[in-house]
């Protein structure tokens, strides 16, 4: 008896991306052969069916794929009804909803496995009629892969599904949004595949923002990977970690570092022109004593239940010496959890100076630009944001605005980036406890903004 192994789990998501998203089922579609691309007889019928509905009506079917079944079992009987009722029944119920990208990933790799079956059956079968000259003409014929993701060639005169998963609505949004003011400066560059870096010097709030960004993506349920590379202990990044979901200080603010004390949180931010360090409104708030383990989990879970509003694990937090891992390390891990069925929206690694050079003999500089490169990369090829922090040089110390001219190490890092802030904050404003945001010197891939502008925070 042949024995073969089956991804139910991956069959079934491919065919619900392709049941809810258009661009993810025009590209299937234009690849879909008589024979089917799935190796299951029941994943083919519903194909075939959502990708007969979309050559005709230029669309997905979503939930109607439902009837469309139905009124093709009316013509049908027996065991294979059953087993593509008991499928759509796993389609439909599919809770996770994999981005278009994602999606086209997992279905060539499920076509092309199945692709390589079939082509090994039917060379086996020439091979033992001594057919030699089919075996080899079949390995012609039927050997090339199928290409939906990255790397495939497209060609948007004659195909319109590529024209329209460029159009997707869902790549253009911004993974994680702001309100007001720092909502229009950011805008929509922190979108998927998109490579952004802060810079600053020592201690000038390049975490903090970086674990802003985190809590941000996960109150909206986005998968985050968050990799230090040497910056903190793995201690002290899930202490920063809990402070924010908890909203409690583990270390004290009192000079003295005794309980209770007094945290000042930012309420509201005012700043004109002319004024040389913008006022900030604040709420005090009294904490008898540090965050407790107690404390800890039981802001876990009112985070995960009342704010997220979900029992699915959302984050990965991988902590590792310094200058023992480089970005195919990262990627490496990535691509193990992905196997697991977690794939990143967003990929933390704070912060790049720490990165172990790639492998081979590089010089220092071109270590660096390799390594950048490959951060791009992993945005590109994983689909997901990417974002990291830089070190800034000296002079950038007490400086408003940090742009080009503060870059250390090589320039070409931010050939690489999609956008480029530096983090700014004088003397007198780090007193105050205000930084200031400003693009750098225009290195933004997407969308116009002025360097000179400088959005004030809290």
């Amino acid at each position: 008896m042949k024995v073969s192994r089956r991804d139910g789990s991956a069959t079934a998501k491919v065919l619900a991306a392709m049941c809810r998203s258009t661009s993810v089922l025009g590209r299937v579609s234009a690849k879909w052969t008589p024979q089917g691309l799935f190796s299951s007889d029941a994943a083919n019928a519903i194909g075939v069916l959502a990708v007969e509905h979309h050559r005709k009506h230029g669309r997905a079917p979503g939930k109607g794929i439902l009837s469309l079944v139905e009124s093709w079992a009316e013509n049908m009987a027996g065991e294979r009804v059953e087993q593509v009722e008991r499928l759509l029944g796993t389609v439909l119920g599919e809770k996770d909803k994999l981005h278009p990208d994602h999606a086209l990933d997992l279905a060539a790799s499920l076509f092309n496995r199945c692709r390589l079956e079939r082509l090994a059956d039917d060379i086996r079968q020439a091979a033992e009629s001594n057919q030699s000259d089919r075996a080899y003409a079949l390995i012609a014929e039927k050997g090339q892969r199928i290409e939906l993701g990255a790397g495939a060639g497209v060609d948007p005169l004659t195909d319109p599904s590529v024209v329209e998963s460029w159009f997707s609505q869902e790549k253009r949004e911004p993974l994680i949004e702001y309100p007001g003011d720092a909502g229009k400066f950011f805008g929509d560059r922190l979108h998927r595949g998109g490579f952004v870096m802060f810079q600053a010097g020592e201690k000038s709030y390049k975490s903090f923002w970086l674990m802003d960004m985190v809590h941000r993506a996960l109150i909206k349920r986005l998968n985050v990977a968050y990799f230090d590379t040497g910056d903190s202990t793995e201690d002290e990044v899930g202490m920063r970690f809990e402070e924010r979901v908890c909203g409690w200080p583990y270390t004290s603010t009192d000079e003295k570092g005794k309980w209770p004390c007094v945290v000042k949180v930012p309420t509201a931010i005012t700043w004109d022109k002319g004024m040389d360090v913008a006022e900030v409104e604040h709420e005090e708030r009294t904490f008898e004593h540090s965050l407790s383990l107690e404390k800890a989990i039981e802001g876990n879970k009112r985070f995960l239940e009342k704010v997220m509003k979900t029992s699915k694990s959302h984050l990965r937090i991988s902590c590792h010496p310094s200058g023992t891992i480089n970005p195919a390390g990262i990627r490496s891990i990535l691509q193990g959890w992905a196997l697991g069925g977690f794939l990143p929206d967003i990929t933390v690694i704070d912060y790049a100076d720490l990165l172990a050079p790639p492998p081979g003999r590089l010089e220092y500089r071109d270590q660096i630009n390799k390594n950048w490169q490959a951060m791009r990369a992993l945005s590109q090829e994983m689909h997901c944001l990417v974002l990291t922090a830089t070190q800034a040089r000296r002079d950038a110390y007490g400086e408003r605005r940090v742009g080009r001219k503060h870059l250390a190490d090589d320039k070409r890092k931010i050939a690489h980036v999609t956008a480029a802030i530096g983090i700014g904050v004088t003397e007198e404003e780090r007193d105050a406890g205000v930084c200031g945001l400003n693009y750098m010197d225009g290195v933004i891939r997407r969308g116009a903004f002025s360097s000179k502008r400088r959005l004030h925070c809290g």
